[in-house]
């Protein structure tokens, strides 16, 4: 017995014409901590610097827990007596920065976070296609049909 498949074949045909205008700001938003390592904050080869340790560009204290850490569009970076550290050296949190490895007293110690805020505005001028998607929805129904799935593509 044989076993009987459907084939089908369908076309979808969209034309039309879309303007969009498109603005992106990006603003990057710049902290930047400054202590010095004292002995209670090297323990096992581990160098760990609370936050209240740090102070800001305007000279004064970090509270405890206070430290900004990167966002997910952000990054950090840290320097020890002003030489840029490699990657994954260090663990930056709200409450320290824990430097694995054992600083010698008296290392100063600076972490700038860059952290980046990003606005998108999209204008949609003129939107003419034609297709059943779109047909069933009014203007505005459809101008936010088409701006969700441009958004999707960044």
């Amino acid at each position: 017995m044989s076993i009987i498949r459907i084939y089908l074949e369908a076309d979808s045909v969209v034309s039309g014409n879309i303007a969009i205008t498109t603005n992106i700001n990006v603003t990057p938003i710049v902290n930047r901590y400054t202590a010095v390592v004292v002995l209670g904050n090297i323990l096992g080869g581990v160098t760990t610097i609370p936050a209240q340790n740090f102070t800001n560009d305007s000279g004064t204290s970090v509270a405890a827990n206070s430290l900004v850490v990167p966002t997910s569009n952000g990054y950090y970076n840290v320097f020890v007596n002003g030489t840029l550290q490699r990657g994954g050296l260090t663990t930056l949190s709200p409450t320290n920065l824990i430097i694995n490895t054992g600083l010698l007293v008296g290392a100063t110690v600076v972490i700038e976070v860059i952290n980046f805020n990003k606005t998108r505005f999209l204008d949609i001028i003129d939107c003419l296609v034609p297709c059943d998607v779109c047909i069933a929805r009014n203007i505005a129904d459809e101008a936010r049909y088409i701006l969700n799935r441009f958004v999707a593509f960044f």
